[in-house]
């Protein structure tokens, strides 16, 4: 499923144009993506009843470049951890 799924899926639910889902839906979109920018380290968005977004801190380490096998040094760096929620992995697993 894409982005343009989505908005097909949500445009009769919301009783609105794909046009008038696109807008939403980015805005959603945005929104969270400024929160994320907003967090501090180790801080959480919360989506209840989706998942949470934690911005976390990757140490360096040593890595392996795989198509020659040479060490090389990955700088540490801040990555979003994503974690969906229970509810929902609980869903995904009902047969």
């Amino acid at each position: 499923m894409n982005k343009q799924d989505i908005i097909r899926e949500l445009a009769p639910k919301i009783n609105t144009t794909q046009d008038e889902a696109r807008v939403i839906l980015n805005s959603v979109l945005e929104v969270i993506a400024e929160g994320l920018e907003k967090l501090e380290e180790n801080e959480r968005l919360k989506l209840i009843e989706f998942a949470n977004f934690q911005k976390v801190r990757r140490n360096a380490r040593s890595g392996r470049n795989p198509k020659t096998g040479e060490q090389v040094d990955i700088p540490e760096r801040i990555t979003i951890k994503f974690t969906l929620s229970e509810k929902l992995i609980d869903s995904m697993n009902e047969t």
